[in-house]
């Protein structure tokens, strides 16, 4: 029973996070790009991602993670490894009645978002190619890893087998 409960709460997350992702890269006005890029590049593309603009990716922090129990398993973060492209973005969505914050470092440069409360997101842009892990501060049991990549760079089963590899316990 624990795993279909575990499953459920994978399922629900990842339904929560596809509605998350959408409305955060949906722009307001369909003929004009998501305004929280295109203020710092004008009307074109993001450097380095050809006629694309830069994807933010949802990362769930899900119910239950502030129990130890969620690590043995991606039960504290669903995925506990997001791949994107150099140039993209993770936002985190608080799923758990607790409190989380989302502490690592980015290109040699420590970062932490404030205690998010259920229903807060915290978003983070990638800029240099690189794995980078990541953590809850208040729940070090609760371990996640984001891949960058170059942008356009194909992004295969192996080095992301390698990412989940690096991160196991």
């Amino acid at each position: 029973m624990v795993r279909f409960e575990h499953g459920l709460a994978a399922a629900m997350a990842g339904l929560i996070l596809f509605a998350v992702a959408a409305a955060v890269a949906a722009p307001s006005d369909p003929g004009q790009p998501p305004s929280r890029w295109a203020e710092g590049l004008g009307a074109g593309a993001a450097p380095g991602h050809g006629d694309r603009p830069p994807a933010a990716h949802g990362v769930a922090i899900l119910w239950g993670s502030s129990s130890a129990a969620c690590s043995r398993g991606d039960y504290c973060y669903f995925p506990s490894v997001v791949r994107v492209e150099a140039g993209d973005s993770v936002v985190w969505s608080n799923l758990d009645s607790a409190r989380h914050d989302v502490a690592g470092t980015a290109g040699g440069e420590a970062f932490s978002s404030r205690l998010l409360a259920e229903g807060q997101t915290f978003e983070r842009a990638y800029g240099v190619p690189g794995t980078y892990e990541y953590r809850c501060t208040a729940h070090p049991w609760m371990e996640g890893t984001v891949v960058v990549s170059r942008a356009g760079q194909d992004q295969s089963a192996e080095s992301t087998m390698s990412a989940m590899n690096s991160t196991a316990r």
